[in-house]
C-alpha cells in the first residue's frame, strides 16, 4: 500500500503506538525487495537547528553513509523519483516547537512538488494546532489503531522470548490468560493496546507480579525499575557507584531542559554541561562523561552516543510532569516550575502528555483546583 508510486500519506498516531518503529519496519522491507526501492527517513527532530532545510538529494546522500554520498547526483535522484522507486518519510511533525511548523509545512509542500513519481509518508502524533488539518487536505490520513487481541497475545509471547528477563524466570507464561486479565480491568484496558504502554506493562509485571493502577504511577514504577534493575535484581556490578536518586534527579533535569527549550535530543557538547551542572548543584564528585555513560549502559532509559535522547519521548513528558508535582525545580530563567507553568500552557500541544501524567501523579485537592481554574476561563476549556 506504502510502496505504490506516488503515495502521500499522513500516519496519526498517539504516543508509543508504534509511528517510529513503523517507518524502520517499512524501510527494511522496501530495501528487501528487488530492484531499486529506496525508502529516506528523515527524523523531523534531526532538522529543528538546520539552516536551510535539506534537499531531497542531501536528505538522501545523510541516509547513504560517508562511502556512497557522492555517488548520490542529482541526475541520479532525479531518475529514482520519477521512476517511483524512493518513499520519503518525515518521522515526528509533533516533534517541532510550534513556532517552526509554518515553516516546516512550507518546505514539506515544495517537497510534494519536487519529487515526482516518490512517495511521502509524514507521521505525527495528534496536535491542537491546524497544521494535519492542512496536510490532510493532500495527504491520505492513516490512524494507528491499538492491538486486538491476537496482537497482544503474540506480543506478550515474543516479550517473554526475546526480552532480558531476571535470573531463573522461565520464558513462558500464560499469554491468553494475562492478556484477558489486563483487557477486563478497566483501568489496564486503555493501555494494554498500545506497543510501548504493553511492553511497560510486561516490564513491571515481571519486576513485580503485579501492577500499580494508572498511568502515571506504572511510569514511575517502570523509571524507577529500569534505574534500579540492573544493581538491585540482576547482581550486575557498576564500574561506578550512583545512587538511585541521584540518576533520578540527572535525568529529570534533563528532561525539563529538553522539554522547556522544545528539543528532542542533544548533542555530546551539549549534554555533558547539562550534567556537569546537576553534579555541581548536588555536590557529587562523580564526573559527567563517566555519569553518562553509567546512565546509556545501566538504565535503558538514555539512548546515544553522538547524538542523545530518552528512550522515548512519553519517558521524559513523565519526568517533566514529576518535576511539576515536586515543586522544586525551576527554568534556566529562575521561573518556578509549577502549576501555574501548567496552566499557562495548557492549549500547547506539546505539553499534553505532561499534563495528563501530572493529573494522575497530582493530589486530588491540586487538580481539582487546574479543573476549576480552567473551568473559570472565558470563552476556553
Amino acid at each position: 500500500e506504502f510502496g505504490e508510486k506516488k503515495q502521500r500519506a499522513l500516519i496519526i498516531g498517539p504516543p508509543g503506538s508504534g509511528k517510529s518503529t513503523l517507518s524502520s519496519w517499512f524501510q527494511r522491507s522496501q530495501f528487501a525487495q528487488p530492484g531499486v526501492c529506496i525508502t529516506c527517513i528523515t527524523r523531523l527532530r534531526d532538522l529543528v537547528k538546520a539552516n536551510p532545510l535539506p534537499t531531497k538529494e542531501e536528505m538522501l546522500r545523510t541516509i547513504s553513509g560517508p562511502h556512497l554520498r557522492e555517488e548520490v547526483s542529482s541526475e541520479r535522484v532525479r531518475t529514482w523519483c520519477e521512476l517511483g522507486q524512493i518513499t520519503f518519510i518525515l518521522d515526528g511533525f509533533d516533534q517541532l516547537p510550534l513556532e517552526l511548523r509554518d515553516t516546516f509545512l512550507a518546505w514539506i509542500d515544495e517537497l510534494y512538488f519536487a519529487i515526482g513519481q516518490a512517495g511521502l509518508i509524514l507521521t505525527s502524533r495528534p496536535l491542537t494546532s491546524s497544521h494535519l488539518d492542512t496536510l490532510s487536505e493532500r495527504l491520505f490520513t492513516w490512524q494507528l489503531r491499538p492491538f486486538d487481541e491476537p496482537r497482544i497475545i503474540d506480543y506478550i509471547i515474543r516479550w517473554y522470548n526475546h526480552a532480558p528477563l531476571l535470573p531463573g524466570t522461565p520464558r513462558s507464561i500464560d499469554a491468553v490468560a494475562l492478556a484477558k486479565k489486563w483487557q477486563d480491568d478497566p483501568t489496564l484496558n486503555p493501555l494494554v493496546g498500545t506497543p510501548l504502554m504493553l511492553a511497560t506493562l510486561l516490564m513491571v509485571h515481571h519486576l513485580d507480579g503485579e501492577l500499580p493502577s494508572g498511568r502515571a504511577n506504572l511510569y514511575r514504577r517502570y523509571v524507577d525499575g529500569m534505574l534500579g534493575v540492573w544493581d538491585s535484581r540482576w547482581g550486575v556490578p557498576p564500574a561506578i557507584q550512583i545512587k538511585q536518586e541521584l540518576k533520578h534527579k540527572i535525568l529529570t533535569r534533563l528532561a525539563l531542559h529538553l522539554h522547556l527549550e522544545q528539543l528532542e535530543q542533544l548533542d555530546d557538547l551539549e549534554i555533558l554541561p547539562q550534567i556537569e551542572c546537576t553534579l555541581r548543584d548536588l555536590s557529587c564528585k562523580l564526573t559527567p562523561i563517566n555519569v553518562l555513560n553509567h546512565l546509556r549502559e545501566r538504565s535503558g532509559l538514555l539512548i546515544g552516543t553522538g547524538t542523545w535522547s530518552f528512550v522515548h519521548k512519553s519517558v521524559a513528558e513523565f519526568l517533566v510532569a514529576s518535576a511539576f508535582c515536586d515543586g522544586d525545580q525551576v527554568d534556566e530563567n529562575g521561573e518556578k516550575i509549577d502549576r501555574l507553568r501548567l496552566f499557562k500552557e495548557r492549549h500547547n500541544d506539546r505539553w499534553n502528555t505532561v499534563l495528563f501524567f501530572w493529573a494522575g501523579l497530582a493530589s486530588p485537592g491540586d487538580l481539582q483546583s487546574f479543573i476549576e481554574q480552567v473551568s473559570k476561563e472565558p470563552g476556553r476549556n
